[in-house]
């Protein structure tokens, strides 16, 4: 690390570089318990909410712009729960490293308050999915050669 860094700042980013490498697998998404309702007309599901079938557990993630939905049994969201909870924590630990590093740019180039840093940057924030198709289209106009290149062998 840059020996520029004030220490308060360093020692906190070293902990959470620690307890993000102490993390196993984690996994996006989130975790529902849902009761339903079937088809058949005279099922005791559609008189009384308490005879409803299920529990089905569903875990339900973002994957490549898409909503996607998986059933688990109770089995499976045992053993993959801790994934979850991992994935929590990964959350929790970048948002601490992006306030420790605004913490820290604040800090070195003299800006005033981090707090101040902070709430300026989140009017002006871009979702990553904006930034990337910001990015993408960039690179095209400055590297026409890549522009609508998918990976064929064309």
């Amino acid at each position: 690390m840059d020996n520029n860094i004030p220490t308060p700042q360093a020692q906190q980013h070293a902990d959470i570089v620690r307890r993000l490498g102490e993390l196993g697998f984690a996994l996006p998404g989130t975790i529902t318990e849902r009761t339903k309702s079937c088809g058949k007309p005279r099922c005791r599901c559609h008189d009384d909410v308490d005879q409803r079938h299920g529990p089905y557990i569903q875990w339900t993630r973002t994957l490549d712009a898409k909503t996607v939905t998986r059933q688990l049994t109770r089995d499976q969201l045992d053993r993959y729960q801790p994934w979850f909870d991992n994935n929590r924590q990964l959350r929790e630990l970048t948002d601490q490293l992006h306030n420790v590093s605004l913490d820290t740019i604040t800090a070195l180039e003299l800006w005033g308050t981090a707090s101040s840093t902070r709430s300026a940057d989140r009017k002006f924030d871009l979702r990553a999915d904006q930034f990337e198709s910001t990015q993408r289209s960039v690179d095209a106009r400055e590297h026409p050669s890549r522009a609508g290149h998918h990976g064929s062998n064309a």
